[in-house]
């Protein structure tokens, strides 16, 4: 028995020194742990809450950007020139001169007294027709302008343009038949078998004359084709570089026409005696060309310029021809070949190519009235070089042997050497002016 009590008063030792134990444990924790009041201990949970709400909503739009990223294709870019129109038309009025016709060669001379020869080298000989230029004036035109910009970034684009100059003319009309202060007309030129100066009676006032006329025609008309590429571009203007296709057409004619019969009074029945010299020429233009165009904006005004430089070829064609119609040989009006400068050695059609340039600048200042439309006024100047022109086409040295009107017979036979011929020479050209008009855009 005493072994039991023994055996039991020892359980119950080990058991208090436990719980001392762990209640000693349970203080330690308490004191390292110090209590929170409950506002403190509110205001933590709501900042714990406030924390995981952010953790979430920032997740919510990293899920949201990573869709998006993968909605878009990796190669989407956004337009670089997003200033540049996608397309536009311009339309200008054009005011422009083209370079004076060349006429070098003296067509008609005037005299007070009957010279049977060399006329030109007188004192008191005056030339009435030819001799200068011919200044046809500036004229009123037209210019379009159509182009397209591709893609999102509209980096790259077409241009096309066309510009027409009508046909405009200056005629030069001299009465012979009633200038009884200076009665004596001539037409000068180098007689190829004698190797001198020589002239041709035409009028002579009271007797034989009549209406003696210079006329000369032209009218111009280009278009081009070209690629662009934009090199710099910003909200306040852009550069571009462009190349393509260019075509230039350029027409002009020559009429030196003569009416000489003899005059009511003179004895002789109703007469006539006309001549014409006419000279035709045709030059087209091909070619491949460079440019830059560059643009300034600044508000609602603009500032533009483009330089361009064509390299190609000019196909010229010269067409020659020469007649006499009289009434003089069977009493009936017959027309033969040949006049004074056209003559059967060099009537007739030509054809020649020759390499050509066309530097242009253009420069325009504008307003935009909206965000759609704009105003514009500019210059441009353009040069062609080995251009064919009729008066550059007239060759003075002749074998009169074979003028029906020289020698006042039909058809006369050459006789010597083959003179007039063609001479297909060139020259260069310019043209230059001022356009108003309005560019659309979309």
């Amino acid at each position: 028995m005493g072994n039991a009590m023994n055996t039991a008063f020892r359980g119950l030792c080990a058991s208090l020194l436990f719980l001392t134990q762990a209640y000693a444990a349970e203080g330690v924790k308490k004191t390292v742990e110090p209590k929170i009041p409950l506002p403190q201990a509110y205001a933590a949970e709501s900042s714990e809450k406030a924390t995981e709400s952010e953790v979430l909503l920032t997740q919510a739009d990293d899920a949201e950007e990573s869709d998006k990223k993968i909605a878009e294709p990796k190669n989407a870019s956004k337009p670089v020139c997003g200033s540049l129109p996608r397309s536009w038309i311009d339309i200008d009025y054009i005011f422009w001169k083209v370079e004076d016709a060349p006429e070098p060669v003296p067509l008609i001379v005037n005299l007070p007294d009957p010279i049977p020869t060399d006329v030109l080298n007188l004192p008191n000989t005056n030339i009435v027709l030819g001799g200068k230029d011919v200044d046809l004036g500036w004229r009123s035109g037209g210019r379009f302008d159509v182009g397209y910009r591709f893609g999102s970034s509209r980096v790259f684009g077409l241009e096309a343009n066309y510009f027409f100059l009508p046909l405009a003319s200056k005629k030069k009309t001299v009465q012979s038949a009633d200038n009884l202060a200076s009665p004596y007309f001539y037409v000068p030129y180098f007689d190829a078998q004698t190797n001198i100066e020589d002239s041709a009676t035409i009028a002579q006032s009271g007797n034989y004359g009549g209406p003696l006329s210079l006329k000369i025609t032209n009218k111009v008309q280009g278009a081009e084709l070209n690629g662009l590429g934009s090199v710099f571009c910003r909200e306040s203007g852009n550069v571009d570089v462009l190349g393509g296709f260019r075509y230039l057409n350029f027409k002009e004619n020559l009429l030196f026409s003569t009416s000489t019969p003899y005059l009511p009074g003179s004895g002789t029945p109703v007469d006539t005696f006309q001549t014409k010299d006419q000279f035709d020429t045709k030059n087209n233009f091909y070619g491949a060309q460079l440019g830059v165009k560059a643009e300034y904006i600044k508000n609602w005004f603009f500032l533009n310029a483009t330089g361009k430089l064509a390299l190609g070829a000019v196909c010229g064609q010269v067409h020659i021809k020469g007649i006499f119609h009289t009434n003089d040989f069977n009493g009936g009006a017959t027309t033969y070949e040949g006049a004074y400068f056209a003559l059967p050695t060099n009537n007739g059609f030509y054809r020649k190519n020759r390499f050509s340039v066309i530097p242009e600048v253009n420069a325009n200042f504008g307003f935009k009235l909206s965000s759609l439309v704009r105003l514009q006024l500019g210059y441009m100047f353009m040069y062609i070089t080995n251009v064919f022109r009729p008066g550059k086409q007239i060759d003075r040295e002749i074998n009169p042997s074979q003028s029906g009107p020289i020698q006042v017979q039909p058809s006369p036979p050459l006789v010597g050497v083959a003179k007039p011929q063609a001479l297909m020479k060139t020259t260069n050209l310019w043209i230059q002016g001022a356009n108003a008009g309005l560019e659309f855009r979309f």
